[in-house]
């Protein structure tokens, strides 16, 4: 947050780094896209547990055993990792996937009655592994001796499928909100954003405020010259621009998810203010955005994007 001063609040600023920043950047759609454009990495000990962004192996045939398992990224190296799990197919023939600590949540009739096979353990860590089998056999499923299996052909390729699922809560909302209303001071200066019609918005990032309205989805790319289907730049988009007297920032990290938030409700006047830049996280170059306006949401697109869906903490 920017004081008085024309400097950054470290203090403000290293608490919402703990609390929504590394939401943002380990935790979301946005993270896997970054995780993906890394290089593979050797780090030490980094033990993040993901809790709103899951991946799976898509639950086709040429995957084996581990048809519809479940991944996340190891920040340690960046890449994929398989999970410890319980995998069960119901008799209705939907998958449902149990880590350890989440093995107490299934529904102990589904459990019951299923065909061969249906019930599977997998995973990396004999340990675990022994744990989960216990739990299942707890619930009076017998299961097959354990025994270390290769990996499907299919997923020891360079590129694989998968299927990613999550949610954006408002942590989400406000790390996002953060980065709109920083390039606004950094483009507008201090003294534009310090005035008081700016409130409602600094108090939703620093938590103080929790309406959800403040943020929300667009179906559409912030690039004019581009479609919901095809994107040409593949960096981060940050822009503004008035709305008769609202004030709106747009934000798409990877240009992947677009959001939309709301800077300032009345600005007060009506005067045009807009400004965008495009950065390139990999060649590390900043281009300002030309032929604005933007392009605006229109009312027949919807506001789903991809699988991902808001809700709340």
């Amino acid at each position: 947050m920017v004081l008085a001063n024309d400097e950054v609040c470290q203090e403000c600023n290293s608490r919402l780094g703990r609390e929504i920043d590394q939401i943002l950047s380990r935790d979301s759609y946005e993270a896997l896209i970054r995780a993906n454009s890394l290089p593979q990495s050797h780090g030490a000990g980094e033990r993040f547990a993901p809790r709103r962004c899951r991946i799976y192996v898509p639950d086709e045939e040429q995957f084996g055993i581990l048809r519809g398992a479940r991944l996340a990224i190891d920040w340690n190296t960046r890449r994929p990792k398989l999970l410890n799990q319980v995998i069960v197919r119901s008799s209705a023939g939907t998958l449902h996937t149990f880590l350890v600590n989440e093995f107490h949540e299934a529904d102990q009739i589904m459990l019951k009655n299923l065909p061969r096979g249906a019930i599977r353990v997998v995973g990396t860590d004999p340990d675990e592994l022994e744990a989960l089998m216990q739990m299942v056999r707890d619930c009076g499923v017998r299961l097959e001796r354990r025994e270390t299996v290769q990996a499907p052909p299919a997923l020891v390729q360079p590129d694989i499928p998968t299927v990613i699922e999550g949610r954006i809560d408002t942590r989400t909302w406000r790390a996002i909100a953060k980065i709109a209303f920083n390039y606004l001071a950094y483009i507008e200066g201090h003294p534009f954003v310090l005035a008081d019609r700016f409130d409602p918005i600094r108090e939703f990032i620093a938590g103080g405020r929790t309406d959800r309205a403040m943020v929300r989805l667009l179906n559409a790319p912030i690039l004019t010259n581009e479609s919901y289907q095809w994107r040409a730049f593949e960096g981060h988009l940050v822009a503004y621009q008035c709305e008769n007297r609202t004030l709106r920032g747009k934000v798409s990290l990877y240009n992947s998810i677009t959001y939309e938030v709301m800077l300032c409700g009345d600005l007060g006047f009506f005067y045009s203010l807009k400004n965008g830049h495009a950065f390139d996280p990999v060649a590390r170059r900043v281009t300002a955005l030309a032929n604005l306006p933007f392009h605006v949401l229109r009312p027949s697109e919807a506001t789903r994007l991809l699988s991902f869906f808001p809700l709340d903490d």
